[in-house]
């Protein structure tokens, strides 16, 4: 239930509210992971990509079988230079969701962005 009010504040754009309730529900339960992907989906819309990858690798952690959040960490890892990483999570996203094209997009700009150019324009 607090998890919905939180989606409903962030609906509302009003981000700081959610961000403050998303906080509290993890600091009661660290496990939900829909709780971590969008804290860390509000984060990086301050701009701390280094938070933002955080909570969304707590997320994966949680639900390694989510394809969304593998993708969306691949992404962040690849903004702040990690892109070993965020192959590997691009790669994640593709295997559980292949029909997913921004996962396979995500996954072209980090293999571009490591110099695998072939890899990149198969994505």
């Amino acid at each position: 239930m607090e998890l919905e009010h939180a989606a409903r504040l962030e609906a509302e754009g009003r981000f700081s509210e959610a961000e403050a309730l998303y906080r509290q529900i993890l600091a009661v339960n660290p496990e939900i992971a829909p709780a971590w992907h969008a804290l860390g989906l509000l984060v990086l819309n301050s701009g701390n990509l280094q938070e933002a990858s955080q909570c969304l690798a707590r997320a994966t952690l949680q639900d390694p079988l989510n394809a969304l959040y593998h993708r969306n960490l691949g992404e962040m890892l690849r903004r702040i230079g990690q892109l070993h990483q965020a192959i590997a999570c691009g790669e994640a996203a593709c295997k559980l969701s292949p029909r997913d094209l921004d996962a396979h997009y995500n996954l072209g700009l980090a293999y571009g962005d490591a110099g695998h150019f072939r890899k990149a324009i198969n994505c």
